[in-house]
């Protein structure tokens, strides 16, 4: 009898795969097999962003070290972990037979509306470390909040117990292969695969071994799956997937003939610019007819949009956005696409950063020694980015306050763990809760307008200026978009009630401050572009 080792990672969905294949060699083979747990860099650190790891097999260089080091016989992986390009030296003998190869989405019940049509809660936090889900979610709904999540099945889903997340994405093969319990209140929904197509080569095992060894496990090959995710592969090399592109691609059998489902949409973390997704249904009467069908298409990038419908026809309306030119041209952009209006930006404050900070000893310390780092603002974002290559202290795990913060500190390249949607007061709550989970000192970067911290204990540092601008409005505006409380009061203090004929305030304290103060008021709970413009169509 041959023995032989199988090497795989220590989760319990990557152990249930490789006993899947242990079982399955031992039952046809005269094979005794044991397996060998392997830790590979993607478990080692559960915090940083898995783009950070991009063309470095975080799941599987490890592994492949071992095999071809010939500590193990042959490797299991999930396909889709494994980089396109095979490692010099090994090659796959088989693919298992493709499992449910789509996502699904655990939610909670509070945050749902409609199961079918799925329809959820404005402002959802949804947790999942892929940029094609962060996408696909960001374009299903424009208001959902992606926050970075990390870690094995088991730890991902306990964490819908907490408050800070609200709903996971993940892929629905794990249940077909380890026994999960959800939480109570937890709901599980498969997610349609022409709205969320997976990503290539989703669902499938792949077994490993160096060339010219372990020819005889070809029998666990399946031929349709091999065809499919090897297509789906070879479309994503052709493309050059990689850090501006997240692609959804799903191929298989379908009435005798070959169906593609596909997605594409650029990686922008910004979420003040709308996720711009594009779809394409394709058949084809062989696998080469969807190749030549579905490479053009994305190398295009084709835009499949949507008519907003909006009457243009209406008088212009003059609008303020009270922010400076710079951070308002998203939104100006997208409300000149969509109305008739005249839109000037008016900056209420000047920014200074206080680099000098970047030598500060004890901000220095409390830097290499904090395991949280929190902003409420975009502002300390960029000093942030400089003092990380000062002192590289990844991974950290980073909170925040909104979408548009979160959206730019994952644009410099940091993970973010917390999304806090209004006020500081539930970012406090949410910190709590999730330092209780992942304990650790708390660094604080802000400005001199703050008045109130996330944490008692936190090392909090100013790190810029805010400085009141004399206010000139260029015209009496029938909208005046405000971005925060104080913005408003210095606003309300240089024109009156009266400056505007409406108030268009972001967010509950802004919302608050101003009720009872103007007597034409909306109020919009995101700050990105498309809730401020929802709030101007009201």
């Amino acid at each position: 009898m041959k023995f032989i080792t199988i090497g795989t990672r220590g989760s319990e969905l990557a152990l249930a795969q490789a006993n899947l294949v242990k079982e399955l060699i031992e039952t046809n083979l005269s094979y005794e097999v044991k397996i060998n747990i392997i830790s590979s860099i993607g478990d080692k650190d559960q915090i940083s962003q898995l783009h950070a790891f991009r063309g470095m097999g975080v799941f599987t260089s490890a592994i492949e070290k071992e095999l071809l080091e010939s500590t193990i016989d042959l490797a299991v992986h999930s396909l889709k972990d494994l980089p396109i390009e095979n490692t010099s030296g090994l090659y796959l003998p088989a693919l298992l037979k493709r499992h449910s190869p789509g996502d699904v989405i655990l939610i909670k019940e509070s945050a749902l509306i409609s199961e079918a049509p799925l329809q959820v809660r404005t402002g959802l936090r949804v947790a999942t470390g892929s940029p094609r889900r962060q996408s696909q979610i960001l374009a299903f709904e424009p208001s959902c909040i992606p926050i970075d999540i990390r870690g094995n099945v088991n730890t991902r889903i306990s964490r819908l117990r907490t408050g800070f997340i609200d709903a996971i994405i993940m892929a629905e093969a794990v249940f077909d292969r380890i026994n999960l319990e959800l939480p109570e209140g937890i709901k599980k929904i498969s997610l349609p695969a022409d709205t969320f197509p997976c990503a290539p080569g989703q669902g499938s095992i792949a077994i490993q071994a160096r060339i010219g060894e372990l020819e005889d496990l070809n029998f666990l090959n399946d031929k349709d799956t091999n065809i499919a995710v090897t297509t789906e592969r070879y479309i994503l090399s052709q493309i050059g997937g990689g850090c501006d592109i997240s692609l959804g691609l799903f191929i298989r059998i379908d009435s005798d003939k070959w169906k593609a489902t596909a997605s594409i949409a650029s990686e922008t973390w910004n979420p003040s610019i709308p996720v711009s997704l594009s779809r394409a249904i394709v058949y084809g009467n062989s696998i080469n007819e969807i190749k030549e069908k579905l490479i053009p298409i994305y190398q295009s990038k084709l835009q499949l949009t949507k008519s907003n419908g909006f009457d243009l026809s209406i008088k212009a309306r003059r609008i303020i956005i009270a922010r400076n030119q710079k951070d308002s041209e998203n939104y100006k952009n997208l409300i000149d696409s969509s109305l008739n209006a005249i839109i000037a930006s008016v900056p209420i404050f000047e920014y200074i950063i206080d680099y000098t900070m970047l030598e500060n000893k004890k901000l220095l310390n409390a830097w290499i020694n904090a395991e949280w780092i929190v902003l409420t603002s975009q502002r300390p974002v960029e000093f942030l980015s400089i003092l990380s290559k000062i002192i590289d202290r990844s991974p950290l795990r980073v909170a925040t306050i909104g979408p548009s913060t979160a959206g730019k500190l994952r644009s410099y390249g940091f993970p973010v763990h917390l999304v806090a949607n209004g006020s500081i007061n539930e970012l406090k709550e949410l910190l709590t809760e999730a330092r209780q989970i992942y304990p650790g000192n708390v660094l604080f970067l802000h400005g001199n307008e703050i008045t109130d911290y996330p944490s008692e204990d936190a090392q909090s540092f100013q790190v810029y200026t805010c400085e009141e601008r004399k206010i000139r409005l260029p015209y009496k505006p029938d909208d005046l978009i405000v971005f925060s409380k104080r913005s408003a009061e210095s606003i309300l203090k240089a024109i009156g009630k009266d400056g505007a004929k409406r108030w268009i305030a972001i967010g509950k304290t802004t919302g608050n401050f101003l009720k009872n103060k103007v007597d034409e008021l909306e109020i919009s709970a995101q700050p990105t572009p498309q809730g401020v413009l929802n709030a101007l169509l009201k």
